[in-house]
């Protein structure tokens, strides 16, 4: 999830969240599949799901399995709702922790 309103930043969006499979840690690797769904905020508040035509293609080409297609939906649609109202971590707790980041350098 990216979470920081920086008007410098070429990045026009306050949130973006990448909806993908569970992360799969192994050693000296972390490996995740990328569902092509997005659930954004814009500067201006503004929400919506992206790329579901992206996902329609692929879940067509690569044959997502029905129990994946439906976790994705739910995953994104949960997150859009979460992140129009503004829970946590999708206000302030995101930036602050991305700010800590950048100050560790």
């Amino acid at each position: 999830a990216w979470n920081r309103d920086d008007p410098d930043s070429p990045f026009h969006y306050e949130v973006y969240v990448d909806i993908a499979t569970p992360a799969r840690w192994e050693p000296r690797q972390v490996t995740m599949i990328d569902l092509d769904l997005d659930v954004v905020r814009t500067r201006t508040g503004d929400c919506s799901i992206r790329d579901e035509d992206e996902f329609a293609e692929h879940t067509a080409r690569f044959g997502y399995p029905v129990d994946v297609v439906e976790s994705t939906r739910r995953s994104a649609e949960l997150l859009l709702a979460r992140v129009s109202a503004r829970e946590e971590p999708f206000d302030l707790l995101g930036p602050a922790y991305l700010q800590k980041a950048i100050d560790l350098g």
